[in-house]
């Protein structure tokens, strides 16, 4: 398939010679250097989102865990009825 999406502002672009990327089956939704697509867009009919965070060296993994609660507890201002079905942090 095509690693070519369409970012936020519009402009059609190909992921990066060894970028990783997220991809839902149709299009890519992210890639780690490049950002994400306007096919992961939030909407008013989204019913499940991914999340990912990516630390540097000297970032620990109690600071991203966090980063994401803080992120989770954002999300339940607009979202009370949302479901947390995982919170993992992992180390590379």
């Amino acid at each position: 398939g095509s690693q070519a999406y369409e970012q936020y502002r519009g402009e059609t672009i190909n992921v990066k010679e060894g970028d990783l990327f997220y991809r839902d089956g149709n299009t890519i939704l992210s890639s780690i250097v490049s950002g994400p697509s306007t096919a992961g867009r939030l909407r008013t009919d989204t019913t499940a989102v991914l999340i990912t965070v990516y630390g540097v060296a000297g970032v620990t993994q109690e600071e991203v865990r966090h980063h994401l609660d803080e992120i989770w507890n954002l999300i339940q201002l607009f979202s009370a009825d949302g479901i947390l079905e995982a919170l993992v942090v992992e180390t590379v």
